[in-house]
Order: structure tokens, then sequence, then C-alpha cells
């Protein structure tokens, strides 16, 4: 397998330890070529992941950086490879990916130009945020129209409300944005997801959010912070195999 893609790896000890372990890993500390991306701190994965990340990287990760950031990624910045434990270090429950060397935790990228893109700090509001503007910002234009009526210029009020109603979704897109009352979000489509390619977001939210797309198909798993609180600051990848499309978050 590794003769077959562009890998700076060495063998690690075959572990096993209860269910967990795998019987050839290798540490990766780089993949791709022109340029080879620098995986810090290095992962210990087994060799068919490696080659599902080599892939990635160099159909999916390049062209996008290219493209978006104008330049390549250089290093990926890793927050878990192995760990023996079960998903999301509960004590009871189905046995993480990771526990197999069979998947990594990335929280950020760096480019050749010496940028950081942070999955934490450059992701962007999420989905359920912007759905929950959306809502309260529409809940306030009904009120108001309703009390308005039969009062004013209607133009007038129409006009104040649609200006609210900006003020609202752009508050839902602040970083630390919490004070949103409940009220509908929406519902992800699991091995579906649509890279977001709005000219008006940010190049490094889009970049985010175009990588992890395009991982979905060819990991198992893709997770990212729309999945859940535990992913706010890291994409998580696995291998696992799936008898239909794979789970993507």
């Amino acid at each position: 397998i590794l003769s077959q893609i562009n890998a700076r790896a060495v063998a690690v000890a075959p572990m096993k330890r209860g269910p967990c372990g795998d019987p050839a890993p290798i540490r990766l500390s780089g993949i791709g070529a022109n340029p080879v991306v620098k995986i810090s701190p290095p992962a210990i994965v087994n060799c068919a992941y490696a080659a599902r990340l080599h892939r990635w990287v160099q159909t999916k990760l390049q062209p996008t950086a290219r493209k978006i950031l104008g330049e390549p990624v250089t290093r990926i910045s890793t927050l878990a490879s192995y760990a023996c434990r079960n998903r999301y270090g509960r004590a009871k429950g189905k046995i993480s990916e990771h526990a197999k060397a069979n998947a990594l935790d990335i929280g950020s990228f760096k480019t050749a130009d010496n940028r950081t893109i942070s999955v934490l700090k450059s992701w962007g509001p999420l989905e359920a945020e912007i759905a929950q503007a959306r809502y309260n910002a529409q809940q306030f234009a009904r009120r108001r129209a309703a009390k308005a009526k039969g009062k004013g210029d209607a133009g007038d009020q129409i006009a104040r409300q649609t200006l609210l109603a900006q003020a609202s979704l752009r508050r839902a897109a602040a970083p630390k944005n919490s004070g949103q009352k409940s009220g509908p979000v929406p519902k992800f489509k699991r091995g579906r997801l649509r890279p977001k390619d709005d000219t008006n977001t940010a190049p490094q939210s889009r970049f985010l959010h175009q990588v992890h797309a395009k991982a979905c198909g060819i990991f198992g798993t893709v997770l990212g912070p729309e999945a859940n609180k535990a992913h706010a600051n890291h994409f998580h990848f696995d291998a696992i195999k799936r008898r239909n499309r794979a789970f993507c978050e």
C-alpha cells in the first residue's frame, strides 16, 4: 500500500490492548507530494487509512486550497490519532475507530504562505445558528407587522422590519452568539454534504466547508462542527467500512 502513495512513514510495533490495536501500524509524518504535507504531530494510523488520506490530500484538499486560498497546504495539525477508547471516551458503548488506528482528528491547516486555518476559528456560524436567527427574524417581523396593522405608513413598517431582521442575522453570524431563543433547527442529511460555495463567505470558511464535504465518500465517517459540540474544533475522518453510504455531518 505504501509503495503506491507518497507517504513519510515508519513502522510501529504491532499493538494489541484488549479490543484495541492494529497488527501493522505506522507513524505518519508526511503525506502527498508537491508539496509534502507535514502531519504534526505525527499520527499513528494503519496503512489503508494512510492511502485514503493521501487520496483526499491530493485530489480534494490541495486543489481546493489552491483555488480558494491561492496556496497549497503544507501542514495538517492533528489533535488525535490512535487511542484505545470507546466513542467520545464513554465508559460503555461502541469502540472508537481511533482504537483501531483507523481515524484522525484535524484541528487546523497551514498554507505555503504561513496562514493558519483553524476549524474552531474559521468555520463560521453553524447552520443551526443561521436557521435560528432566520426563525427569530421572521417571528419578530410578524409580531411587528401585527402591531403596526392600521397604524402609520405600511411601507415604513416593512422597511423597519427588514432592517431589524437583517440585524438579527448579522448577530447570529458573530463567533460567540449564544442568546437566541429556542426554535426549529435544520435536519442534517447524512452522507449528502454539499460544499459551501457562497462567494460572500470568508475564503477560510469556504475552504473548510469544501474540504470537509469532499472528504465524504473517501472516508466512512466525516464529522465537523455541524455534527455536535464535541467536534466544534476539529474534523474527524475515519475509514470504518459501511454497507451503504458514508456517515457525514
